[in-house]
């Protein structure tokens, strides 16, 4: 194998996707979740993640195009009613060990008939300029408490 196809095999290898709880593999970007409370069944299920400047979250749908919105899924559950789209809110003034980033959360709004565990999967990839990863997938698991 010639050096060059070395280098590229390892480089290729590197956008080869992982699966995480809460944050990715990569260190372009971190989540974390929380479950807020909202009184009578209601809650917010928020996705929270904090990227490295220059890098934008994005996710490709067939049949739909691109969208700033992660693809998330939820895994079905009796108790669980999703109450509306998915919202994207911005936070500002965000850094970090590595200088500024962008912060994001993606909130989900549900009613729940009792105390439950709700799971779920984003999906997204992360671009920067012309560099694009691979797709990545994450999960996360909400325990709601009413």
């Amino acid at each position: 194998m010639k050096l060059f196809d070395l280098v590229r095999v390892v480089c290729f290898s590197l956008l080869i996707p992982f699966n995480s709880d809460a944050q990715s593999s990569r260190g372009y970007e971190k989540w974390t979740s929380e479950v807020r409370n909202k009184g009578s069944g209601k809650h917010d299920l928020v996705f929270h993640v904090k990227i490295e400047k220059g890098w934008h979250l994005f996710y490709y749908k067939s049949g739909e195009g691109m969208s700033e919105l992660p693809g998330i899924t939820f895994k079905k559950n009796e108790d669980v009613v999703l109450d509306g789209e998915l919202e994207r809110y911005s936070v500002k003034g965000s850094t970090s060990g590595k200088g500024e980033v962008d912060e994001y959360e993606y909130i989900q709004k549900i009613k729940v008939k009792r105390k439950t565990n709700v799971r779920a999967e984003v999906a997204y990839q992360l671009n920067q300029r012309d560099m694009c990863t691979a797709p990545i997938r994450v999960n996360f698991e909400f325990d709601v408490v009413e």
